[in-house]
This record gives C-alpha cells, structure tokens and sequence, in this order.
C-alpha cells in the first residue's frame, strides 16, 4: 500500500458503515476471491471505477505499466491501520488488483481481516512472500492463495519483524488479484523469504522418494502431441521413446539409466511456443494415492522459431495411480499412471 497523504475519505461508502456477514453475500460490501470487491471487480475500466468511487486521494504509476489509484479515509491519532483505504491496481486501464482493510467488507464464507492467519490457512493455501523496504524501515509479509486469486498482507515498522510472523495474528489488509497470478507487492520491496505456508501440509505416505532430472532429451516431431503443454507419466521405456529422442552433445550427458523403468517410472512436462523454458524442481512427495510434484518454471527470451522445452524426472516409487503437477504453487496438469 502506497503510503503517500491523503487529501481526503472519499471510501466512507466502503469503510465507516457496519454490514453483517449475513449481508456480505449480496451486498456492495461482498468479497469474491479473484473476482470482486464489492462493487469493483477484476477487468472494469478505471473510468467505472473513479466514476463509481469518485476521485482518488493519490494516483501512482510504476514500471511495468501499473497505475494505482488509492482512496484514503481519515487519518487515526491511535493507529495507522484504523485509517480505512482501497487501492486498485491497473494495467492498460483494466482493474488487476483491489486492496482494502476495512472489516466491513466480508466475503460469503465470512473472511475479513478480522479473521487470524490460522484460520484463514485452513480455508486458503497460502504462500507466504516477505518483502523488506529498509529505505522506509518496515516490512510487507503476503500469504497468497494463487490459485484462488487472494492474499492477506501484514506489515511491521521492524526490520526483523518478519523473522517472528505470529499465525494468530489478523491481515491488516486483504487483496483479490488475478487467479493464477502472485498478489502485486507494493513496489520498491526486496524479497527476503518465502517461509513454509502456516496451513498443514500433506502427509506423505512414504518419505524419501528419489528422484533425478535427465535433460539430454527433445520431444520428437512425430510425438503427435499438440498444445502449449503437456503432462505425461510413463510406465515403459517403448512408450517413452514414441514421445522422446535421445540429443547427445558434447560434454555431460544425461540419460535415463536402464532400470528407470524397473525401479520406478518417469514423468515429464513439455511446454511449447516461441521461448524456451528453465525448470526447478521443489520438491516431490506421495500424498496417498498420488504423486505430487512441485516445480517452478520461468520463461526465457521470445525468437521467431518454436521450440519444446522438456523436464524429465525419473522417480524412484510406482505404487500410485496419478501424478499432480505443481507449478510455481499452482496445480497445472494432471496425469494418470497406466501400467
């Protein structure tokens, strides 16, 4: 949240009157993760939007093509947080972001920011991100649902006040962004964490699974696969190989063994387009019956050809039916395991 002055409490509408949960759902005062925010919702116009909330208190602009528009209410004596705010975010004049700290503004299940981090960890899967502005001397600590389209931000004036997050705590704000997208933080951060999330974690049922990624590999012009991508599980090398080629270069090589598919079986990821693309494997667990792999993938420069960029993994385990994948905290793609 930009903490620039106010010159006005243009959100009195939004922050000073007092809604029920029970109103929440129908009501301008309603939250809908990766939707809306009471009568503002993801992709209006920023015309709608001033014309509906009058004229901001501030308007900031940052690279990327972001425009922020805020709209503050009176100034607390006792507490910064008290003073009531929404913030849009734009890009090209299209709303991608809202946030607010007003606990009048609910959502259908009853979240607001008067509800703790352990609570809404076990409605949500949070991802925490903690950003540091020294030059201001605080922090911005945002546990985001990305997939969901919903963060909750909490923020302290020390600097190693993100060390000792307490889970009890409550949001001092909460944002609806984009699904599939990471909340926006405030701009001029340094990210310093990315802490395990509060929520529990999948058991897995067996510990230590290995695993190795084999990189000497190219999708094959005549693997009959099309799209931007694809997720696959193998159970044999013949199938392997009608998707697969071998590209031997010099230097280090990495080559399926002979018994990858004796031991256990190997699962790939395939993206396609005019990019290549770079993977990090997280981490890959058993939960039950299924094999979930988290990874993060980050694209690289555009160029006028189209190129298939492949992760393998050879996986030493077989006894499950399915195998999730997990990229960059969002569950992308399924595959079963036919054997």
């Amino acid at each position: 949240m930009n903490r620039s002055k106010s010159v006005g409490s243009l959100v009195a509408a939004w922050s000073l009157m007092t809604m029920t949960a029970a109103m929440a759902a129908t009501s301008d005062y309603s939250v809908v993760p990766g939707h809306s925010v009471g009568r503002v919702w993801l992709g209006a116009p920023r015309a709608t939007v001033i014309k509906m909330l009058g004229k901001p208190s501030s308007t900031s602009t940052s690279s990327g093509g972001l425009t922020q528009d805020s709209w503050m209410g009176r100034k607390s004596s006792r507490d910064y947080n008290e003073r009531r705010f929404v913030q849009v975010t734009y890009r090209r004049a299209r709303v991608i972001q809202i946030e607010f700290n007003s606990p009048s503004l609910v959502s259908a299940g009853g979240i607001s920011t008067r509800v703790n981090l352990i609570q809404l960890s076990k409605k949500f899967d949070l991802r925490p991100r903690f950003y540091s502005y020294v030059e201001r001397g605080y922090n911005r600590n945002y546990h985001d649902d990305v997939a969901r389209g919903i963060a909750f931000q909490r923020g302290g004036n020390d600097l190693s006040w993100n060390l000792k997050e307490d889970p009890r705590a409550t949001p001092d704000s909460i944002i609806v962004h984009r699904r599939g997208y990471r909340v926006i933080p405030e701009v001029g951060g340094r990210l310093t964490r990315e802490p395990k999330s509060f929520a529990p974690q999948p058991k897995a049922t067996q510990s230590g699974i290995g695993w190795r990624v084999y990189n000497s590999y190219f999708e094959s012009n005549q693997s009959g696969l099309k799209g931007r991508n694809s997720y696959l599980a193998f159970t044999r090398q013949k199938t392997f190989d009608q998707i697969f080629g071998a590209a031997a270069v010099g230097g280090n090589n990495s080559f399926l063994p002979d018994d990858a598919f004796q031991s256990g079986l190997v699962v790939a990821i395939i993206k396609r387009g005019n990019a290549f693309w770079n993977y990090k494997v997280e981490q890959i667990y058993l939960d039950k019956n299924t094999l979930r792999v988290r990874y993060t993938a980050t694209v690289g420069s555009e160029g006028g050809a189209s190129f298939a960029s492949p992760l393998i993994i050879a996986v030493n385990a077989k006894n499950f039916d399915s195998v999730v994948f997990i990229e960059n905290d969002k569950k992308v793609g399924e595959a079963k395991v036919t054997r």
